[in-house]
């Protein structure tokens, strides 16, 4: 199935997240991140570590709000690098 969406440019950064090896793809903004898998992907008890190497020198994010604080924080650093935690994929895009 192919579905298109449209973009806005709003300054809110965003995130390509894949599931299963692309299975599942879809395109987040922090809220919308968090209104999908507030119970799953923001369970510390759930969730082991989000891992990469990247250009501010961290490898690992014990929590998903670790990673997407350093996101903002690393004044777009972190764009196109892609990190992993179990099943899933996530790569900031804008």
């Amino acid at each position: 199935m192919n579905k298109f969406i449209s973009i806005e440019y709003d300054k809110k950064p965003k995130w390509l997240c894949s599931w299963n090896g692309g299975q599942t793809v879809e395109i987040h903004t922090r809220e919308t991140l968090y209104g999908e898998y507030k119970e799953t992907l923001f369970d510390i008890e759930l969730v082991d570590y989000f891992s990469s190497i990247h250009p501010c020198g961290t490898d690992r994010y014990e929590t998903i709000e670790e990673y997407l604080n350093d996101c903002v924080d690393c004044d777009g650093d972190l764009i196109n690098i892609e990190f992993k935690c179990d099943n899933m994929s996530i790569i900031q895009i804008m």
